[in-house]
């Protein structure tokens, strides 16, 4: 659905990254891993892509990275300012109610691990960033959260791989998304003790839609495009 959204909020909550608040004038079910095409009026032609990181009460909210022209509009928009949103797309993680999951994040991949504690599952969180400045400032439980920063001053020393197999509780499904090589690491520490996983990928996208091809990941097996076949893929579609 596209629909023109009222900017309700716009906090920084570290360094590098915004947290946006928008007004939807609709109800939907959305689930972890969709992702909302944004637009704004500032001179820019194309869309770009932005997993939702919490959606309640007729709001969607984002976490925005600002590392380029168009992120660091966005993050600078006026409250009370518009912009173009069309979604909820792709598909999106859904398990049985009830369901034991480790989300894992790694740097702004961390965006829609929040949905989980919007939904009824009984999830623990494992997330990890370069260092403090880029680590996305949400609250997580911190009794079911380890967090890790490359740099160690934040959280624990090293990269979310290296404490997965020691973290991770018997009969955990995963949900992970984040940069290509944790996601590669991640897949092969799953399948050397048979966990079941789905994986967010990050792509480049123009549409959103499965149109232009563009977001062709080659983490996967066969030919398949991250805006419409995913961005969730199960653990038998990765490389």
């Amino acid at each position: 659905m596209l629909t023109r959204a009222k900017l309700k909020s716009r906090n920084r909550v570290s360094e590098k990254i915004w947290h946006l608040v928008f007004e939807l004038p609709f109800e939907q079910e959305i689930y972890p891993g969709q992702f909302f095409m944004i637009k704004i009026d500032e001179g820019f032609e194309f869309k770009h892509p932005f997993s939702v990181h919490r959606f309640s009460d007729g709001v969607v909210e984002f976490l925005i990275e600002s590392r380029g022209y168009f992120s660091r509009s966005l993050s600078y928009l006026n409250v009370g300012g518009t912009a173009q949103l069309t979604g909820p797309l792709g598909n999106g993680f859904k398990a049985k109610e009830g369901s034991s999951v480790l989300a894992v994040g790694g740097g702004i991949g961390c965006a829609p691990l929040a949905m989980f504690e919007c939904l009824h599952y009984k999830a623990r969180y494992l997330v990890g960033s370069k260092d403090e400045k880029s680590f996305p400032g949400f609250d997580l439980p911190p009794e079911k959260t380890l967090v890790v920063t490359e740099n160690g001053k934040y959280g624990k020393k090293g990269l979310v791989t290296d404490y997965f197999i020691e973290f991770i509780e018997e009969g955990e499904k995963v949900f992970a998304c984040g940069p290509d090589q944790m996601i590669i690491k991640l897949a092969q520490q799953c399948r050397s003790r048979g966990t079941d996983a789905y994986f967010c990928l990050e792509a480049y996208m123009a549409c959103g839609i499965g149109a232009c091809a563009g977001c062709v990941s080659p983490l996967l097996r066969e030919y398949k495009k991250v805006c419409s076949d995913g961005p969730v893929f199960s653990i038998r579609e990765i490389i």
